[in-house]
């Protein structure tokens, strides 16, 4: 059987203030978020296998039965997986706000701030990234475009994540209260692409048509 490990950490640093200063009531915050993965994928490096009860009789569609194929060891496709890294992604992600809550009037209330973000882009803790580069020529098929493993941050930095807030609160009769907000929100996900050769995979297969197993199990994989 496969064996699969996934282990996720978050560090958090957050502090947050308060001042009420007359009509106004000012509130900043900061929050840093520091996240760490190991993702070990499952693997099977001794094989999947599949049997097929019609692949034992040639040309007999629809015959055969699958559970006497797996007694007699006769495979139809078998699959190979092997760990070749552990995927172990690295990230920061910044978060500060400012806001003022002002009564402007006895039954006005206006809400005002923003805020700033950065999620700095994905990378792992010993730079094994994959990255596909048009500009680069293939060592294999001697073709424009080509699998680089370049070094640090895959995507770029991204620090114009302002994001502001309005709010207003309004009492314009007894008993009703009109009430109305304003937002823009970013979300930060660059760089998250890139991590795909951290396992290989290995098929045996039939050519389209041929009915015969490919192996039997007591004579190993024979190909």
């Amino acid at each position: 059987m496969g064996y699969t490990r996934q282990v996720g950490e978050d560090k958090i640093l957050q502090d947050n203030l308060t001042i009420i200063a007359g009509r106004h009531s000012l509130k900043m915050g900061y929050e840093m978020i520091r996240t760490a993965y190991s993702d070990k994928a499952g693997s099977l490096p001794s094989g999947q296998y599949n049997f097929s009860g019609g692949a034992s009789l040639p040309f007999a569609q629809n015959t055969g039965n699958d559970f006497a194929a797996f007694m007699m060891g006769a495979v139809t496709s078998a699959t190979f997986t092997k760990q070749l890294a552990i995927f172990m992604p690295r990230q920061w992600d910044h978060e500060l706000y400012f806001q003022d809550d002002w009564k402007a009037a006895p039954n006005l209330t206006l809400n005002l701030g923003v805020r700033w973000s950065y999620f700095s882009p994905y990378k792992t803790k010993y730079d094994q990234q994959s990255q596909f580069d048009p500009t680069v020529i293939d060592p294999v098929s001697g073709r424009m475009g080509a699998i680089t493993h370049p070094k640090g941050p895959i995507g770029k930095r991204d620090l114009n994540n302002l994001q502001p807030r309005l709010g207003l609160a309004w009492s314009f009769r007894p008993k009703w209260v009109f009430r109305s907000s304003f937002g823009t929100m970013t979300i930060d996900s660059a760089g998250t692409g890139g991590f795909d050769e951290y396992a290989g995979n290995f098929n045996i297969l039939q050519p389209t048509g041929d009915p015969r197993h490919l192996f039997e199990l007591q004579n190993g994989l024979g190909r």
